[in-house]
């Protein structure tokens, strides 16, 4: 089976809550800005499988706080509005059914915010286990008295728990890469990136501008994106049967327990691969946007290979392959 890196996406609140007269708006509970960007880009690339945003459950907390606040504000607003605008006789507000003080908005803002998260399979809400409230609070007010990062000199209180959320997450190893996201470069620093390798013994992304993100989630699913149904055939186990009746048919390769392990590389194939495959006898340079070249990673007899292939797309045909086993790592 084809190995496919997954990515964990962490937001902080400023990049959740960078559009404020979304936090006003009660006709649509679709996010704005920066979460939008970063929602609308994972599904127009169908990476919903593969790039994960994880919101710590106490920024959920707050962008439902703060609606419920803007909410109570327009609410009295327009209770004020009436009053002022009563005595007029072109508006009539007989048939105006406003809240009363029984309506729980609280529960319905965040009824609807969850029912959106939902929505999207990829969207996580990162908890921490109520077993853990009792010590984060106690390593929470141990950094609060040290000053220790995410805490500064007069905040931090809330960064720091959104920090500790993210250390306590139990499904970072699942996760090839972990990003996270934030407009707070003071206090998400090169000492966080270091606590967090010593716990999970992998790099923890600091971006702090979304575009830029984008781009480094594009250079790890550039394939994805650029030859997504070249891609998905290749992950077929068709293509797993043509592979092996290549190597059985043209190299002689003994088949036992044969996976194909990763799709390292699509590109298109240029006048050089011609002659490097032994190909310019039966293509000319015509035919070259006809081919496709694939380096991909395949186990067989417990040994792992690289292999260099050329096929055509439309006949699904393989039509050069070179091969060599994988050096093996000795760190």
């Amino acid at each position: 089976m084809v190995s496919e890196p997954k990515t964990l996406v962490v937001l902080d609140t400023n990049k959740v809550r960078n559009n404020f007269e979304w936090e006003k708006d009660y006709s649509s509970f679709e996010p704005k800005g920066d979460f939008i960007k970063l929602i609308e880009w994972v599904e127009k690339n169908k990476l919903s499988e593969l790039v994960f945003i994880g919101l710590p459950e106490i920024v959920v907390e707050e962008l439902v706080n703060t609606r419920c606040e803007n909410f109570a504000e327009q609410l009295d607003n327009v209770k004020k509005g009436i009053k002022k605008l009563g005595g007029v006789s072109c508006f009539d507000f007989s048939n105006i059914t406003l809240p009363t003080g029984e309506y729980d908005y609280n529960a319905f803002i965040k009824t609807k915010i969850i029912e959106y998260i939902e929505s999207k399979k990829f969207i996580l809400i990162l908890k921490l286990e109520k077993e853990l409230y009792a010590r984060t609070l106690e390593l929470l007010m141990v950094k609060a008295v040290k000053k220790k990062k995410p805490f500064g000199e007069k905040k931090g209180f809330k960064d720091a728990l959104i920090w500790e959320i993210i250390l306590n997450c139990k499904d970072v190893d699942k996760y090839f890469s972990v990003f996270m996201l934030s407009e707070n470069e003071k206090d998400f620093d090169l000492d966080l990136q270091e606590e967090f390798k010593k716990k999970f013994s992998k790099d923890l992304n600091l971006e702090f501008n979304t575009d830029t993100l984008i781009v480094a989630l594009e250079n790890i699913y550039g394939l994805h994106i650029k030859y997504p149904e070249l891609l998905a055939y290749l992950k077929t186990d068709y293509f797993k049967g043509k592979l092996m009746d290549f190597l059985v048919d043209r190299h002689d390769l003994g088949i036992n327990n044969f996976e194909v392990k990763n799709i390292l590389t699509i590109t298109e194939t240029i006048k050089d691969d011609l002659e490097e495959f032994g190909l310019s006898d039966t293509y000319t340079e015509d035919d070259l946007s006809n081919l496709k070249k694939a380096s991909v990673l395949f186990e067989n007899d417990a040994k792992e290979f690289n292999a260099e292939l050329i096929f055509e797309p439309e006949s699904n045909e393989i039509v050069a392959l070179n091969y060599e086993e994988k050096e093996v790592s000795h760190e």
